[in-house]
């Protein structure tokens, strides 16, 4: 189904994600609260770290790699060292982790192309364009 590659660079998208979510640090942190902060970086920041990757097959290294670098972004805004308390700090302002937004993209991206019948071998993908 999901092409699979045997390196997936994450160098450049995580550099990004840093960048954006620095940005915001620079122009929010001492005038908005965490609920504002975490909402823009929900909203503007997690899709740099995960653009394009619902049409690929991600392994569990690279799960672990998109939740670890969140985690140090949340230990960065709670100023903290812990991950027990920013993963409280994450259930408690409902913030979802790369690994599950890239999971719920990935079904949807299925879904979306999902063979609709197959005819000799050669399926009709199904698409939401109403052209």
């Amino acid at each position: 189904m999901f092409q699979v590659f045997s390196c997936i660079c994450y160098v450049y998208a995580k550099r990004s994600f840093y960048a954006a979510a620095n940005g915001l640090f620079g122009k929010l942190l001492n005038l908005a609260s965490k609920e504002v902060i975490l909402e823009f970086v929900r909203t503007k920041c997690t899709p740099i770290l995960l653009y394009g990757l619902e049409c690929f097959q991600v392994g569990k290294a690279d799960w672990h790699f998109l939740d670890f670098t969140f985690n140090r972004l949340c230990m960065k805004l709670f100023k903290t060292g812990s991950t027990d308390v920013v993963k409280d700090c994450q259930s408690g302002f409902a913030i979802d982790l790369p690994s599950c937004v890239l999971k719920r993209r990935q079904d949807k991206f299925i879904l979306r192309y999902r063979p609709i019948s197959t005819v000799n071998g050669f399926g009709n993908f199904a698409t939401s364009c109403s052209t």
